[in-house]
């Protein structure tokens, strides 16, 4: 099982990310030329270039895009204000920072939950074979994302 908030996997090449000092968050940011707020998108969680396996292979290793980038381990110690930045412009910036918003609500979302639910990384690797066994019909829509339950969907599933 892997380390809530600790290890992830890479969206590049499906390894783990062993440390948060190993990974990387990205994302696209665009800027909507009517409004001057980014749009962002596509965010994902890559291994660092130093500990991609990918890294001889080519010279972005499992970089994805070549936008907006943070590391894992700095946006970790900051998450909360971190993801909070990602979908709100701060009263006090406005006319120093454009802001930001999200271009898929429900994409973020679930990027938010990668980075801030206990076992929510690893569970949601067996999400469509639980759905399929009907594992959800009982379960409200909080306790799905409970600790108890993500840790109970996986020694199930794994």
């Amino acid at each position: 099982m892997l380390k809530p908030l600790e290890q992830f996997y890479c969206d590049t090449c499906g390894n783990i990310i062993e440390n948060p000092e190993d990974g990387y968050i990205e994302w696209v940011s665009e800027i909507d030329e009517k409004t001057g707020i980014h749009l962002n998108s596509k965010y994902k969680i890559v291994h660092h270039l130093s500990s991609s396996s990918r890294k001889n292979n080519n010279m972005n290793g499992c970089y994805i895009h070549n936008c907006k980038s943070l590391s894992l381990k700095e946006f970790l110690a900051n998450k909360d204000v971190e993801l909070l930045s990602f979908i709100d412009l701060d009263p006090y910036l406005v006319g120093k920072k454009n802001g930001n918003k999200p271009c898929d609500m429900i994409e973020y979302v679930d990027f938010a939950k990668r980075i801030t639910l206990p076992y929510y990384e690893e569970a949601r690797k067996y999400w469509e074979a639980a759905q399929s066994d009907g594992y959800f019909v009982s379960v409200n829509e909080v306790a799905i994302y409970s600790p108890e339950f993500l840790s109970a969907l996986i020694e199930k599933y794994n």
